[in-house]
């Protein structure tokens, strides 16, 4: 046998390991990056405010992970944009991250957020992709308020119902009161809660007593 058949065939064999191995070593460098990267990509999904200077140290890190890995991209868009990056220099990342990560309720509620100030109509067809994806979705129900508020005249009547359900939750559940406030705090969140309790006045007086006092308390703590 020649010499070039005996390298072919050795090659031949070879292959299937060099493969493995190149595989391997792609993922143990995505694994190494997202745990250089720990908590943030945790906080990220969690919607816990963590300082700038953290999410900017987390996308350092993140740019050297696979870049096929859906929902390490999409934490890596996420953290360069709570870095202070503009929405618009994050947003082929985010398509790039929701191919790899097409079941990401978080990746189309923040691909929503990105697209808002720039295209409302496709950002409110993301929010119903992640309505439909995660209807009751705990961490982000805060933001999903929030973005709905915003775009609500771009919304269709089944993804303003999933809204408002989703915004009558930040009061329901007591360890997202403090979603309520921030809500207020926008413009149009309380048109939106307003909204949201249409007929319930009753609850609707105990959420404004509420804020009232949460907001005697925080300008007490200022004076």
């Amino acid at each position: 046998m020649t010499g070039w058949r005996v390298w072919l065939m050795g090659a031949v064999v070879l292959l299937p390991s060099l493969i493995l191995a190149a595989g391997g070593a792609v993922h143990l460098q995505n694994g190494l990056a997202v745990n250089a990267a720990f908590p943030i990509p945790l906080d990220i999904s969690t919607n816990t405010p963590v300082p700038i200077a953290a999410y900017a140290d987390a996308a350092d890190v993140l740019r050297h992970a696979n870049i096929h890995d859906g929902d390490t991209q999409l934490s890596l868009a996420e953290a360069r944009f709570h870095a202070g990056e503009k929405p618009r220099r994050i947003l082929n990342q985010v398509e790039d991250g929701l191919v790899g990560a097409p079941a990401s309720a978080e990746g189309w509620t923040f691909y929503a957020e990105v697209l808002a100030p720039s295209d409302p109509e496709k950002a409110a067809q993301a929010l119903d992709q992640a309505f439909t994806l995660a209807p009751y979705d705990y961490f982000w129900a805060g933001r999903r308020a929030q973005l709905a508020a915003k775009i609500w005249n771009y919304l269709d009547n089944d993804t303003r119902d999933q809204a408002l359900r989703q915004t009558r939750m930040l009061w329901y559940e007591p360890t997202l009161r403090n979603e309520v406030f921030l809500l207020l705090s926008t413009l149009d969140g309380d048109k939106l809660l307003t909204r949201a309790y249409s007929d319930d006045p009753n609850t609707l007086r105990a959420i404004n007593r509420w804020v009232s006092a949460r907001r005697r308390q925080l300008q007490s703590h200022r004076s």
